[in-house]
């Protein structure tokens, strides 16, 4: 096991769509230099199979190293790669018009697709304003809010307690997720649901972005990560606390 994958492997900070997009590019690469994949293919299954998205791949590339043709192998990893924009730009046309216009978001850890929402969301209103919870224990919220400011997006981070005041002066609360339950539920980091309850008591509405490649059916699922004490790291919420599900 080299370093780079290792690092993969072991990343707790990037959400699911991010940590799927560096494990592509990692495939790619190693594809494209003439190596077998399998054995990783096996490995992150065991270890980022509990992410919908990254599972749903890992099956449609093992199935594809079953039929022993490199070439093929190599052009679907690209294609993944390059096809990722595409549904980043679908899903933010997919936004109502009315919670465009909205300017001040609240969020909360570290979504890949979050950030190339707000990016898009951005350049839709020049005046868009972030507040990131910094979202306990991994603080993902932190490495977020870098990245924001980085794009240009006013953007600060604040304690995992200081929801509710914010909230209450924010227009919407913005959330990615990991999973969505065949009967709307949605399963993401955990914060997400009291974050979404207390959204709902300030009528504010809760955006949930997400690709399809997420979608399960399964509408009860066992929440588990890595290891048993990562599996406290995700919860449930339900779909009656959620305003709009947005997919590409």
């Amino acid at each position: 096991m080299d370093n780079i994958f290792r690092k993969i492997l072991n990343d707790r900070t990037s959400g699911s769509t991010e940590l799927l997009n560096k494990l592509i590019r990692y495939l790619y690469q190693r594809t494209k230099e003439g190596k077998l994949i399998g054995n990783e293919i096996e490995i992150a299954k065991k270890q980022l199979g509990h992410f919908a998205v990254i599972n749903f791949q890992l099956k449609l590339i093992s199935v594809l190293i079953s039929k022993n043709d490199q070439q093929q192998l190599l052009s679907y990893l690209a294609f993944v790669t390059e096809n990722e924009k595409n549904i980043y730009q679908r899903i933010f046309s997919s936004i109502p018009e009315v919670i465009k216009r909205n300017k001040k978001i609240l969020t909360l850890s570290n979504s890949k697709t979050v950030f190339e929402i707000l990016n898009r969301w951005y350049h839709y209103n020049s005046k868009l304003e972030v507040v990131i919870l910094e979202s306990q224990p991994e603080c993902e919220g932190k490495y977020l809010t870098k990245k924001l400011i980085r794009s240009g997006i006013k953007s600060k981070v604040i304690p995992d307690s200081a929801i509710s005041t914010n909230i209450e002066k924010s227009d919407l609360l913005l959330m990615g997720c990991d999973i969505i339950l065949k009967n709307g539920d949605i399963v993401n980091k955990t914060g997400s649901r009291d974050a979404a309850i207390i959204a709902n008591y300030f009528n504010k509405p809760v955006l949930v972005v997400s690709s399809k490649s997420k979608q399960t059916k399964k509408s009860m699922i066992n929440i588990r990560g890595r290891n048993k004490s990562e599996m406290y790291l995700f919860e449930r919420v339900e779909k009656k606390l959620i305003s709009y599900l947005v997919t590409d």
